[in-house]
């Protein structure tokens, strides 16, 4: 199901998010104009943050953050995106508690206030199929005690295996 809210996100610069989800084929979980947080679903997983921007020599880039590949046979998982900075390693993703990124640098930059999805990217386009149970924002990156207790929480909600 696509949903449109608008404001639900002014940036992604520093932010925790937190989606649990049990995906069928994957696709875009959340998006803000141009920024989404992806899971390609496969017999190797993986989940993604990309945006795009353009550069100070008027060049559109596009960094990508995404994890090593994981098993995940259409199960619900938990999936979380911490942003910190823009420093290598401080864009984070992780996999039922698990961080399984790169530590790659990913450049901050504004995005459209207006334009946030959940369930798609940017416009309407690369569909979620599948289900998402609950979705939790956070306006700054959280601490690892924080952060341990909500992952605690939603694992234990929803029944998720937490891999430490």
């Amino acid at each position: 199901m696509l949903d449109h809210y608008p404001g639900l996100f002014h940036t992604f610069y520093k932010s925790t998010i937190f989606v649990v989800a049990k995906p069928d084929k994957g696709g875009t979980l959340l998006s803000q104009a141009h920024a989404n947080l992806t899971v390609t679903q496969g017999s190797q997983s993986r989940l993604s943050y990309s945006s795009s921007f353009t550069d100070v020599y008027k060049q559109i880039q596009w960094p990508q953050v995404q994890t090593a590949s994981f098993s995940n046979s259409n199960k619900a998982a938990l999936y979380t995106l911490i942003r910190s900075g823009d420093q290598s390693g401080e864009t984070q993703l992780f996999v039922n508690g698990q961080q399984l990124d790169q530590a790659k640098a990913f450049p901050f930059h504004k995005t459209s206030p207006i334009e946030a999805y959940v369930g798609a990217a940017y416009r309407g386009r690369n569909h979620w199929q599948g289900e998402i149970a609950e979705i939790i924002v956070y306006n700054r990156a959280l601490g690892t005690q924080e952060f341990d207790r909500v992952i605690s929480y939603l694992a234990e909600k929803y029944g998720i295996s937490i891999e430490n």
